[in-house]
């Protein structure tokens, strides 16, 4: 676990459960291409990743957590930007 992961996770503690699949013990780092894709897509966009994105380094310079309501709008909970 990485002392980034941790801080987080300490400030986003008010809102996750302590058996979130986000916490510490459990999160898998990832990068979110995309979301919320039709099924008959997936595919296509796969293939686009695997032949136009390759490897980089980057730098984490925010985060941001948000909440997708029953109809599809998207609510900003939480959001920090680093230095």
């Amino acid at each position: 676990m990485s002392k980034l992961h941790f801080d987080i996770h300490q400030q986003l503690s008010n809102y996750l459960s302590k058996d979130s699949l986000y916490s510490p013990n459990n999160w898998v780092p990832h990068l979110t291409i995309a979301n919320r894709i039709a099924e008959d897509k997936m595919t296509k966009a796969y293939h686009y990743c695997l032949k136009h994105l390759s490897l980089s380094e980057g730098k984490v310079i925010g985060i941001k957590l948000i909440s997708i309501t029953p109809d599809n709008q998207v609510q900003d909970i939480f959001q920090k930007t680093f230095s």
